[in-house]
């Protein structure tokens, strides 16, 4: 896991307002102040398609600045009328800009960068005859031929369409073959000398995590088998480094810290090595 970095999230999407909220590095703005670019070093933007003539000003002086990490635009209306929105907002397409439906997209890519895994986790993904298109939440392209991706090779064309991306965005999954990926997977499969880099990091970020983990249950006065629902042993091996926690078991941790995920994440990212 990397070092999480301040973000300001300035969103004009109505939808984000049930989810949205400051804390740890995130900080959250919703009024576009005439210096607000000049004070974040960071920022991601939240929109909707309709409204983006709101956001123009703000995101063309954060690109020029080179603050601006991402554009996540909800699609609150046909979306033939994309470009057209882009226009009338005087906006270029972006290399950063994330098209969703829904607010699981956002959730995730915001969530990612307080954690500072926006580098490891998946925003969104597609999958067409030929490729995987994955967007992680640092919003890097990845264009995997699905000759590469020897599992799912040997599934029929519906059944690649059928996949499912984890909440958290840790990795995307195909039930019909049991096949989890995660962006290592995708990178080894575009670029084999990813693989030795990746093990290292992977190495790094398992030991990194695991003590943090270790750290925050000190600081609340829990020994390991004071944890219900993870299983002493599953918790040592997390750590020391050996693997890192699904979903489930995050949101076990947290419980028995009495803390929600995004608290328990928080704390984590932000213990002392």
């Amino acid at each position: 896991m990397n070092q999480a970095t301040d973000i300001t999230v300035f969103s004009r999407d109505p939808g984000s307002a049930s989810w949205l909220r400051a804390g740890g590095t995130v900080h959250v703005a919703r009024r576009a102040q005439p210096d607000l670019a000049d004070k974040g070093s960071a920022f991601l933007v939240l929109a909707t398609a309709s409204g983006l003539s709101a956001v123009s000003d703000f995101v063309s002086q954060a690109n020029r600045l080179h603050r601006l990490r991402g554009l996540l635009v909800h699609m609150d209306m046909d979306a033939n009328w994309l470009t057209q929105m882009l226009d009338r907002a005087d906006l270029r397409t972006l290399r950063n800009c994330l098209v969703h439906s829904g607010s699981d997209v956002p959730q995730r890519v915001v969530e990612a960068w307080r954690c500072g895994a926006q580098n490891e986790l998946i925003a969104d993904i597609t999958v067409t005859e030929k490729a995987v298109f994955a967007l992680t939440c640092a919003f890097e392209r990845l264009e995997v031929p699905i000759d590469s991706l020897v599992p799912l090779k040997k599934l029929s064309p519906e059944q690649r369409r059928d996949f499912q991306v984890a909440a958290d965005g840790n990795y995307v999954y195909w039930p019909s073959a049991d096949v989890h990926l995660d962006v290592d997977a995708l990178r080894v499969a575009v670029n084999p000398d990813h693989r030795h880099k990746a093990d290292l990091e992977r190495i790094k970020r398992l030991a990194d995590f695991g003590s943090r983990v270790r750290l925050v249950r000190k600081k609340h006065g829990l020994g390991r088998a004071a944890l219900a629902g993870v299983p002493e042993r599953s918790l040592r091996r997390i750590e020391t480094g050996e693997v890192l926690p699904r979903a489930e078991t995050l949101a076990k941790l947290a419980k028995s810290h009495g803390l929600t995920v995004v608290e328990y994440l928080n704390e984590v990212a932000e213990a002392a090595a």
